[in-house]
């Protein structure tokens, strides 16, 4: 007897080992949300003085660098979060763009990446649902055009600050400089500076120097570029979140309740969102960290969901997930390189040997490679003549030959999320959770109410507009068709009148010398 307890007892100590180290297993991801900038575009315009035509879009449009800076960023996002599934299915997934053409083309960019394996059949291929909603309308990534007037409010106290005005003070000589340079019918503020900013910086992403200030003024760049920086930094302090929540709190809340949502059940896997610097700015500013002033174009903001209760099942309590978020800049290095094929087979115009030609080009090419043997190699190949590739390199040169043969490329990189992770700044432990994200934003009734929304009056007031429009056009529609109806008959009465008239006519008789003849015969 004394052995069967004993052996009872064992077994239930190993059980409850067992259990408990089945419950302090790794945490495991089941969801990821982001949010993104759309990627590189054309500016909103150009600076009067510096017109450039190296886009190739229409102002504020998708770049062909931006294209690919989603579709590389969605073979990262692939390769980070392996457990996102392989195979499109939607119940798994769920994409949101704003209603802006760079953003509703990022993401499909951005899927192009994700499901890259996808998109290399051939036709057909699957193809993936990108939800909107107008611009008006859309709370969750554009909610400054919904709020303008709190949020106007909020940024002219900012812009009345002593800090803003000695800057802008400070700032003067620079500005009236800019006006000049830029060829501007008006004088620049750092308020209106993004007329010079965002057409500079454009170019800087895509590294077109022929559409930034040069020679002399080229440092006016650096200047310009800096002070709007600036402009963005002094609106989203961390010591002040009130702009953020009005600008964001609609996603947040949005994230949270897509959260709880795969808390009750297996819901979305992988949520994207592609929106606009702003939004990226904003949930800096509203989790209190330094605002970088510039978000590169394609960088994300975050959340992980995971599952740190292994043992536990659905519907989870709060304590058995845990939130990660952070922030994660996407570098592009836009890099000036020489066009080695382009010219190898033409002559120069003092008939110098095709052979020197051949020389300038892979002396620039082999410059990097010393080592390798290859430039040797050619060289005996060619019977190079040195004294003739020096004086066709300084020939080419002096000509912008060797400046016409450039070529730009570039190189990608997602920031590390390690060194970028924000959730113990913000949460003080390895994890948050959904009550610690519901300290930070007000819900939608909240944000209503301070914005000065009321989607019921608002749908009233449409439904009344619309009837009493209806009311006012079937009105009209009456009318003209008494109208009509009346010139109707009337054009009938006419005619019948006048033939009852003419048959009259024919039918009258006169007497005349004792016999009846018909009238007028």
């Amino acid at each position: 007897m004394f052995i069967y307890f004993t052996s009872f007892f064992v077994l239930l100590f190993l059980n409850a080992n067992v259990a408990s180290a089945e419950g302090n297993e790794a945490p495991e991801i089941i969801q990821f949300l982001a949010i993104s900038r759309h990627g590189a575009r054309a500016p909103k315009r150009y600076i009067p003085t510096l017109p450039c035509d190296s886009f190739k879009v229409a102002f504020a449009e998708l770049t062909e660098t931006g294209q690919k800076q989603h579709y590389e960023l969605g073979k990262q996002i692939r390769k980070d979060y392996p457990f996102i599934p392989k195979d499109y299915k939607q119940s798994d997934f769920y994409f949101r763009s704003s209603d802006e053409d760079r953003s509703l083309m990022s993401c499909e960019n951005n899927l192009m990446g994700l499901f890259e394996d996808n998109f290399k059949k051939q036709l057909p291929f699957q193809s993936y649902p990108v939800h909107s909603e107008s611009r008006d309308n859309d709370y969750i990534i554009q909610g400054r055009k919904s709020c303008k007037k709190e949020i106007t409010k909020i940024e002219d106290e900012i812009m009345k600050g002593d800090t803003y005005r000695k800057k802008e003070e400070e700032s003067k000589p620079l500005l009236k400089n800019l006006t000049e340079k830029g060829g501007f019918n008006f004088t620049l503020t750092i308020d209106t500076l993004s007329e010079v900013g965002d057409p500079l910086d454009c170019a800087n992403a895509h590294g077109y120097k022929e559409c930034m200030f040069k020679g002399e003024d080229e440092p006016l760049n650096d200047k310009a570029l800096e002070l709007d920086k600036w402009s963005n930094q002094i609106m989203h302090p961390k010591e002040n979140s009130e702009l953020a929540k009005m600008l964001i709190s609609p996603f947040v809340e949005e994230v949270v309740s897509k959260i709880e949502a795969g808390m009750k059940k297996k819901s979305y896997q992988y949520l994207f969102y592609s929106g606009h610097d702003g939004n990226l700015l904003s949930l800096i500013q509203l989790f209190k960290k330094d605002s970088p002033g510039k978000v590169p174009y394609a960088s994300i903001f975050y959340f992980e969901v995971y599952k740190i209760n292994s043992a536990a099942k659905r519907p989870f309590k709060e304590s058995d997930i845990g939130i990660k978020l952070g922030y994660r800049p996407f570098e592009t290095t836009a890099t000036t390189v020489k066009n080695v094929n382009e010219q190898l087979n033409n002559t120069n115009s003092k008939g110098k040997s095709i052979r020197a030609n051949n020389a300038v080009t892979l002396k620039s090419e082999m410059a990097e490679k010393p080592k390798d043997g290859a430039w040797n190699r050619f060289g005996k190949a060619f019977k190079i003549d040195w004294e003739a590739v020096e004086a066709e390199e300084e020939r080419r040169r002096n000509s912008n030959e060797m400046s016409n043969s450039e070529s730009i490329q570039y190189s990608y990189t997602l920031a590390d999320k390690a060194t970028n992770d924000y959730t113990k700044d913000v949460c003080g432990k390895d994890y948050c959770t959904v009550s610690d994200l519901k300290k930070y934003f007000l819900t939608t009734a909240e944000w209503k109410k301070r914005c000065q929304i009321n989607v019921e009056a608002e749908h009233e007031d449409k439904t009344a507009a619309y009837e009493a429009q209806l009311k006012k056009w079937k009105a009209v529609a009456t009318v003209v068709s008494v109208i009509l109806a009346v010139v109707c008959v009337s054009a009938v009465l006419v005619i019948v009148i006048m033939f009852i008239k003419k048959r009259r006519n024919s039918k009258r008789m006169e007497y005349e010398n004792g016999k009846f003849r018909p009238l007028n015969s």
